[in-house]
C-alpha cells in the first residue's frame, strides 16, 4: 500500500481571513470542490485580513484552501504540475499588501480512504468528522497531491511529495501520517 500523508496548517496564523476579489465577491470553499477552475477567469484574487500586517509562514490555509509562498509552490509543482493550479493572490491587512503568494487548487481526486474501516460521523450523506482514517488497501497509485470525494477537507500528500516538503522545511506547514489520522486536533 502507497504510503499517504495529510498536509495541513500547523494553525500559526489565527487571524480571521477571507478570499475576496476585487468586485467584493468571496470564494468561500469554492476551491475546495476539488474541481479545476481554469474554465473561468476569477480575476485577481486576494485574501483579506481583518487585522494589521503579521509575519505569515509558508503554508497556511483560507477555508480549509492552501496559500504558499513561491519557493514552497516551486516544489509542489515539481512533482504535482498536473494535480494543482496555482492563482496569484495578494494578501490584503488592513494597513498594507503583500505579494508572492499562491493559493493551490488542488483538482485532482481519488477515492482513498475506507469507508467500511475508518471511523466517521455524517452529516446527512457527507463525512462530517473523522475519528480514525483507515486507507483503501491495493488502490494502486494515487496522485502526489489531492483531495478524497468523501471527505474534501484533507489534502492528501505522497512519500515522495512529503520527502521533498521535509527537504524545504517550510514554516506554517504540519504533516501526518493518513493512516490513523483524525480531525479532532482542528476542533
Amino acid at each position: 500500500m502507497q504510503e499517504l500523508f495529510v498536509l495541513e496548517s500547523d494553525q500559526s496564523v489565527r487571524k480571521i481571513r477571507h478570499l475576496t476579489q476585487p468586485s467584493g465577491m468571496k470564494w468561500g470553499n469554492e476551491f475546495l470542490k476539488a474541481e479545476s477552475t481554469m474554465d473561468r477567469e476569477p480575476g485577481q484574487l486576494y485574501v483579506s485580513f481583518e487585522s494589521d500586517q503579521i509575519d505569515l509562514p509558508d503554508f497556511f490555509e483560507v477555508n480549509g484552501t492552501p496559500v504558499v509562498k513561491e519557493k514552497m509552490l516551486q516544489k509542489l509543482l515539481s512533482l504535482a504540475s498536473s494535480d494543482v493550479e496555482p492563482i496569484a493572490t495578494q494578501i490584503r491587512f488592513r494597513n498594507g499588501e503583500l505579494s508572492g503568494y499562491w493559493l493551490i487548487n488542488v483538482s485532482s481526486q481519488c477515492n482513498a480512504i475506507d469507508r467500511e474501516t475508518s471511523e466517521f460521523s455524517k452529516f446527512g450523506p457527507v463525512i462530517a468528522r473523522i475519528f480514525d482514517l483507515h486507507l483503501i488497501r491495493n488502490a494502486g497509485v494515487f496522485p502526489h497531491l489531492f483531495r478524497d470525494p468523501a471527505y474534501l477537507d484533507i489534502l492528501f500528500a505522497s512519500g515522495e511529495m512529503v520527502a521533498k516538503l521535509n527537504a524545504g522545511r517550510f514554516s506554517g506547514l504540519e504533516i501526518r501520517k493518513a493512516q490513523g489520522w483524525n480531525d479532532g486536533h482542528r476542533f
